[in-house]
């Protein structure tokens, strides 16, 4: 099994692809580069579990 790794630069501590629930100067910016909920939907889907 091939593991994965993804690493965005520039943001705070938010859900990639969510909405910025409070000030950034609270939380950092959020990244809409890609959506985390995708992704991690894309990697459960693609394997078989038993």
């Amino acid at each position: 099994m091939a593991n994965n790794a993804d690493r965005v630069d520039g943001v705070g501590h938010t859900w990639p692809g969510g909405k910025q629930y409070l000030p950034k100067l609270i939380i950092g910016t959020t990244s809409d580069s890609f959506n985390a909920a995708a992704t991690i939907w894309q990697f459960f889907a693609s394997r078989r579990f038993a």
